[in-house]
């Protein structure tokens, strides 16, 4: 017995009389992606060297920079996440 019909419960339920189904092939989220590529710029200017020696001038030899970077993405990406 070859059976092709499927059971199509929604429709039923919502008495559509025809199924529509718009089929996207694309299948990037668009949002996720601007998230991504602002972030990557805001770590790449985070870690260029010419910022790096303004953070090294600024709070000297004592603290480690790498800290202070980590900060200062942590509090953008907040922001920025607490926004968009």
């Amino acid at each position: 017995m070859n059976n092709n019909t499927v059971y199509d419960y929604q429709n039923e339920v919502l008495e559509n009389e025809e199924l529509i189904e718009t089929f996207n092939n694309n299948n990037l989220n668009y949002d996720i992606l601007l998230k991504t590529l602002l972030f990557t710029i805001i770590f790449y200017i985070l870690t260029n060297n010419m910022i790096i020696f303004y953070l090294k001038t600024i709070f000297s030899k004592n603290i480690d920079v790498n800290i202070i970077q980590t900060l200062i993405f942590s509090l953008l990406f907040y922001l920025l996440m607490s926004n968009l």
